[in-house]
């Protein structure tokens, strides 16, 4: 129910993001174009079903790169501050599925709800 999810949040937030760890990139597993072109067709998906998505942010590096983007560090979200000034921290979520969304949320002082199998991020649109 994920495209019916992100459907209720995007009439309910002004911006939606994906903020999302990539190391199959670093690894040579995938390049930059297959994973452009998985975001593409998963935008595609999405609109069709009445969502959006503004931007999607990637990290690329490999945990051992101890870069700044790569989450729990807050780089990404820092960058998605930057680029829509308009975001207000105090009404943010970060909705995520590993401790490292939730780490990254907490420490940009962001309002963070953890998803899983038992509580999806429908359960959570729902409950808005």
């Amino acid at each position: 129910n994920v495209l019916q999810a992100i459907n209720i949040l995007s009439k309910l937030f002004s911006h939606i993001f994906i903020i999302t760890n990539q190391q199959g990139i670093g690894k040579g597993i995938m390049s930059k174009d297959d994973l452009h072109l998985l975001h593409q067709k998963m935008i595609d998906e999405i609109e069709k079903k009445g969502g959006k998505i503004d931007k999607i942010y990637f990290c690329l590096h490999l945990e051992k790169d101890n870069c700044n983007c790569r989450k729990p560090k807050i780089g990404m979200i820092e960058n998605a501050i930057k680029d829509f000034p308009s975001i207000n921290i105090q009404k943010t979520y970060l909705i995520g599925d590993s401790p490292s969304d939730i780490q990254a949320g907490e420490k940009a002082g962001i309002k963070s709800v953890k998803v899983d199998n038992q509580f999806t991020l429908f359960d959570w649109a729902k409950q808005l």
